[in-house]
Parts: structure tokens; C-alpha cells; sequence
């Protein structure tokens, strides 16, 4: 039997095993998911948290049961550490930081990407519950899930205009929260489109979102007062979650 070890649990990882399974069902396939998430979609966080989408479940596009029945094996809450490739095996670590060493005949890493952390000042200082966050899994969901509902309205500022940003903008703007939105090019628009027309910023004004363009932010302090954003050009706001 074939041994097929595959780290990361998300799209890429998880269609792995599901194909290789349906090519060759005596497949064993493994996967080590370093959450307990497996196959959710994360560019559906912000329907999550403007209340569209009320169950966080449903963003699953498979449940557990479903991946399980389907013949993948999944080490939820472990981590791979090293790759031993003349012996065939990975070592992972569980959640009490047991290690162990997993076999393979033939390895897929499909860990997905990292959130970049942009160089601004006091970003490593802050964290959720001075209300700054990064928006990439699902325990980041819940912790933005948490400051909203410890504070149902106030000031948000994003530092980015990419999908996320843009959903998370109008996720934000449909409760009692408003907006600034800070990005370092000349418009707003996803990664797909280098130009995008006014009417797009236009839309976004009319939700009461503030569009700042050709602006970097380069520091946030946590102050008495809120979280005080200042950045190029000038640029300086006042906020409860970043």
C-alpha cells in the first residue's frame, strides 16, 4: 500500500488527498493540519463576521466527517518539524508537543501561504486584545469575532485593499462601525486588476468607507485614547481595531 503524507490542510493539501484517493482508493493517505480546521474557506471570514454567514461551520466546504469518509486521515493540531527525505519519514509534533515520526512513500507540502507582516512600527508589540489583527485562519476570525462583539461599533482602520480588505470593508460597514482604509497605491483594487475605475472607490465612499490611497502605514500606538495609526503623507487616525 502506497503511503501518501501530505502537510497543510486547506485547498491545495486537501485536494491532493481527495485525488489521489480517487485514482488509487488503496491509497493511505495522511494529512498533518497544523489548526483544526481542514478545508475551510478563508475568503469567506468576512461573511462570517458581518453575521451573513451566522455559523462559522458553514465555511467549511467539507466537514471533518465528509474528509474522513472520503479515506483521508487527518492529524488535526499538528505540526510538521522536519523533513527527513533519505528516510522517508517527517517529524510532527502534537498538541501537547509529543514528537513522532511519520513514514511516507511519496510527501506533498501544501502549507499555503503567510500572512505578510508589514515593517510598521509596533505591529509585533500589539495584539488582539489591544484590538490589531491579522485576518488569515479561523482562530484569527475568532479573535476578530471577539473585539467586535466586546465593542459592536467604533472606528476600523485596514491596512490593505486585496479581496479580504475589500470584504472586510463592506463586512464592517454593514453594522455600526466605520471604515478608514489605508492602501499604498494610486486605487483601490484587487491583486487581478492593476487599475480599477472610481466607481469602485465610489461604491465604497457611499458605504461610509474612507479611502486613503498612495499612503503606507508605518506606526501604531496603543494609547488611553485607542489605537493611534500615523503613515505617510501625513497620514494619522484614530481607531479601536486595526
Amino acid at each position: 500500500m502506497t503511503r501518501l503524507l501530505i502537510v497543510g490542510g486547506s485547498d491545495a493539501g486537501i485536494s491532493a488527498g481527495l485525488r489521489a484517493r480517487e485514482l488509487a482508493p488503496d491509497v493511505e493517505a495522511t494529512l498533518v493540519v497544523a489548526d483544526a480546521y481542514p478545508n475551510y474557506s478563508i475568503c469567506g471570514i468576512p461573511y462570517h463576521l458581518s453575521g451573513e454567514v451566522p455559523d462559522w461551520h458553514s465555511l467549511a466546504h467539507r466537514s471533518r466527517a465528509d474528509l474522513e469518509a472520503a479515506g483521508l486521515e487527518l492529524l488535526l493540531c499538528h505540526t510538521a518539524r522536519h523533513i527527513d527525505p533519505a528516510a522517508r519519514k517527517v517529524t510532527v509534533t502534537d498538541p501537547n508537543g509529543t514528537e513522532q515520526a511519520l513514514a511516507y512513500d511519496t510527501l506533498v507540502v501544501a502549507t499555503g501561504a503567510t500572512p505578510f507582516r508589514p515593517p510598521i512600527t509596533g505591529l509585533d508589540r500589539l495584539r488582539a486584545a489591544e484590538g490589531v489583527h491579522l485576518l488569515h485562519t479561523m482562530d484569527d476570525t475568532f479573535a476578530v469575532a471577539d473585539t467586535l462583539a466586546r465593542r459592536p461599533a467604533g472606528r476600523a482602520l485596514i491596512v490593505g485593499a486585496g479581496y479580504i480588505g475589500m470584504e472586510m470593508a463592506d463586512a464592517l460597514t454593514s453594522g455600526a462601525w466605520r471604515s478608514p482604509w489605508s492602501k499604498p497605491c494610486p486605487r483601490c483594487s484587487p491583486p487581478s486588476t492593476p487599475t480599477s475605475p472610481p466607481s469602485v472607490e465610489a461604491a465604497l465612499a457611499g458605504q461610509g468607507v474612507e479611502v486613503v490611497t498612495n499612503t503606507t502605514v508605518t506606526e501604531i500606538r496603543h494609547t488611553a485614547h485607542g489605537l493611534q495609526v500615523a503613515g505617510a503623507n501625513g497620514f494619522a487616525r484614530s481607531a479601536e481595531l486595526v
